[in-house]
């Protein structure tokens, strides 16, 4: 969904067609933005939970941080459209590996 939601970014086919994808947007990240944080909540003890959520925020304030960075330094040397075609890239060949990389359930007892 990422990869579709910033190749749209880069087309910028209408005024409209930016909206309805940053609606859509808006919607993914708000279903699955909190799955993240349970994931961490139910994967650790109670007691380092606080600890865990801490590095949780700490790693993705700074990867967000770096993000920002490269992309503002595309955006300014190549324009504005290669930074949403090389997230879309990453999003896109990210997922392709997380697939590839299935493993398979334990059978339910």
């Amino acid at each position: 969904m990422f990869a579709i939601v910033y190749f749209m970014f880069a087309l910028a086919p209408s005024r409209r067609a930016i909206w309805l994808t940053m609606a859509f947007y808006g919607l993914f990240y708000a279903l699955t933005n909190p799955v993240l944080k349970a994931l961490v909540v139910e994967t650790v003890g109670s007691e380092v939970r606080g600890r865990a959520l801490g590095i949780y925020f700490f790693v993705t304030s700074i990867t967000t941080l770096l993000a920002s960075v490269i992309t503002g330094a595309l955006w300014k040397v190549y324009g504005a459209a290669v930074p949403f075609y090389f997230s879309a890239a990453i999003a896109a060949v990210s997922a392709i590996a997380l697939l590839a990389h299935r493993t398979p359930r334990a059978a339910a007892d």
